[in-house]
């Protein structure tokens, strides 16, 4: 929800607003101790509830939005000219405007289910790790016999375990902001990095510097599990989505929290020791890292065309969500990029900012509408197969012809985007294939019609 709220700033607004349950725990756990000491766990949780009930409900309820637009206002950040938000120093500062990727395509890419597995591992890593880190530098009594693991004495634990508390608290905070001003890939890289540190420092639960290092280290690093999901979503695949992308993600990363807490404690049962658990989560830590840097390149090239995609059940709907970007693309057979979309793909893109590459694996002679599009002053240079465009600011008007039905097709989008008046010819070949064209593009706001040429005048100016 609060993605919703911000355009700038988003990865420190979220961090913000996540950073409330690590005060919350330092401040609540004290006295719920105490509350349990004193009445017992039953009463004690029910104390806690009725606080939650009388405190938070009513501020909830009374004052959450799931957007600004529900109250007339726009997601802070939204007009790149207002000058009450400073984006100076962000990573994303001159980047196009965000594209939202659309659920149908999402749930169907490589880049979706690297970060799923990716989280599924962060789970795995924070479902062993929380439960046992006071117990790695303490002891534990198992069936009455008294196994020592890391020595300390409780006091001390609970000092490590308070800096652990305080270090999540300010990582939370800091980490969005790391994620604003440096990327998704350093933040996730540092997240990362923290996790396998936390891991190795683990193994040596009977040194003083070990568990220190490991609670700083896990601190910043369990952050990623509360804070990364969101925004590396919302930055890889848009806003369109988001509460689907986040929520598969997080049931996933709390399956793999189930599955860490089981996993530790059979390890520890079989072998009488933490090592082979944090052995474990150290490779956890490492493929968590590999995947979510595989996922991020292959999530950009769906963001690559700078269109937003939404699929209904009958129909499609196309939006330009900035300046269109260059694209390398292979026309092949299903479920390749069809050859059918190329001309329209490559009228589109003479307008795209910078050098495109689109290459005909199907048929040959594709590209013979081509020199249509360059009497519009498209910048197009053909090498048999291929054809290399470099973008131009804007196509001019001039006459056309359709060579075939989906050449002609491309002839009357390129018209359309022309500045002035264009007249394609020969649209016998367009209207064969696409029913009604000049109808339903009226339909969507259009400047278009079909005007009949007497046969008699064709003859006289032939």
């Amino acid at each position: 929800m609060t993605a919703n709220w911000f355009t700038a700033k988003r990865g420190l607004a979220i961090s913000i607003a996540l950073s409330g349950s690590g005060f919350g725990g330092a401040i609540l756990s004290p006295i719920v101790s105490s509350l349990i000491v004193s009445v017992g766990w039953r009463s004690a949780f029910l104390v806690l509830a009725a606080v939650c009930m009388v405190a938070a409900l009513p501020i909830t309820a009374y004052s959450f939005r799931t957007k600004p637009s529900e109250i007339g206002l726009k997601p802070l950040g939204e007009n790149p000219g207002d000058p009450s938000v400073s984006t100076a120093g962000d990573k994303d500062e001159h980047t196009a405007p965000e594209v939202s990727v659309g659920w149908s395509r999402i749930k169907k890419s490589p880049a979706f289910w690297l970060l799923v597995v990716a989280f599924l591992f962060m789970g795995l890593v924070n479902g062993a790790i929380l439960p046992n880190q006071v117990t790695n530098m303490t002891s534990v009594t198992v069936n009455g016999a008294k196994i020592v693991t890391g020595g300390h004495d409780p006091m001390w634990a609970g000092t490590v375990l308070s800096a652990y508390m305080v270090t999540v608290v300010i990582a939370k905070i800091s980490l969005g902001a790391i994620y604003d001003r440096f990327g998704l890939r350093f933040g996730n890289i540092l997240g990362s990095v923290a996790c396998i540190i936390a891991c190795v420092a683990l193994c040596f639960p009977t040194t003083d510097l070990g568990p220190i290092v490991a609670a700083v280290s896990f601190g910043i690093g369990t952050c990623m599990g509360t804070i990364t999901p969101t925004i590396a979503a919302s930055k890889q695949f848009g806003m369109a989505d988001l509460g689907k992308v986040t929520g598969t993600i997080t049931s996933l990363e709390m399956v793999g929290g189930t599955v860490g807490a089981i996993v530790s404690g059979v390890l520890f049962d079989a072998t009488g020791s933490f090592a082979s658990t944090w052995i474990v989560c150290l490779a956890c830590s490492v493929v968590m890292l590999v995947f979510l840097l595989a996922s991020e390149p292959i999530a950009a090239k769906l963001r690559a065309a700078g269109c937003e995609v939404e699929e209904f059940d009958d129909a499609l709907r196309i939006t330009r969500t900035g300046e269109l970007k260059p694209l390398k693309l292979k026309t092949m057979p299903h479920p390749g990029f069809p050859t059918d979309m190329q001309p329209l793909m490559t009228a589109l893109l003479t307008l795209a900012k910078g050098t495109s590459i689109v290459t005909e694996g199907i048929w040959e002679n594709r590209f013979r509408y081509v020199d249509e599009l360059i009497h519009m002053g498209a910048n197009i240079q053909v090498d048999g197969q291929v054809a290399v465009i470099e973008g131009v600011k804007e196509l001019h008007p001039a006459p056309l012809r359709a060579t075939d039905l989906r050449a002609g097709a491309a002839m009357v989008m390129a018209a359309l985007a022309a500045n002035g008046v264009s007249e394609v010819d020969e649209t016998i070949h367009i209207e064969r294939g696409y029913e009604n064209i000049v109808e339903k593009l009226q339909a969507l706001g259009a400047d278009i019609r079909r005007v009949e040429i007497p046969a008699n005048a064709v003859s006289r100016a032939i």
